[in-house]
C-alpha cells in the first residue's frame, strides 16, 4: 500500500486485512517527494500546536502540523517552508521538537521571531 491505495498502482485490489489506513494522504505534487515522520507536539513554547502531529518532507523542506480528534483530521496546516532536506525529527524531554537535516545540522523547531 501507498497511503490508502494498492501498490504498485496497476494492482486493483490488495490485502487490507489487519491494516489501519492513514488518516490523511500526502501528494507528491510539486517539490514534495518523501514524508519525514515526526512527533505529536507536547511542548510548552507553541501552545496552538499542542497535540498536533508535526511532520515534514525531505525534498521540499516543508513542515506541516495536523490535529486529529481520533476520528477526523480537524486541522491541517503548512507551518513553514525551509530550505533544508529534513531527515528526521527529535524530541527533547520537555516535548520541544528539533529538525535534523541531511547536511548534519540540528534546528530547534520554534516560532519565527
Amino acid at each position: 500500500m501507498e497511503g490508502a491505495h494498492c501498490f504498485p498502482p496497476s494492482v486493483n485490489t490488495c490485502q487490507q486485512t489487519g491494516l489501519e489506513l492513514p488518516v490523511i494522504e500526502y501528494t507528491h505534487a510539486g517539490r514534495n517527494c518523501s514524508i519525514t515522520g515526526g512527533y505529536v507536539y507536547r511542548g510548552a513554547q507553541l501552545p496552538s500546536l499542542y497535540g498536533a502531529y508535526i511532520y515534514g518532507d525531505f525534498c521540499s523542506g516543508r513542515v506541516w502540523g495536523l490535529h486529529y480528534d481520533g476520528s477526523n483530521v480537524t486541522e491541517h496546516l503548512q507551518l513553514t517552508d525551509t530550505p533544508y532536506a529534513i531527515t528526521a525529527f527529535g524530541q527533547a524531554e520537555g516535548g520541544e521538537l528539533y529538525i535534523l537535516t541531511h547536511d548534519g545540522q540540528i534546528y530547534q523547531f520554534q516560532e519565527a521571531p
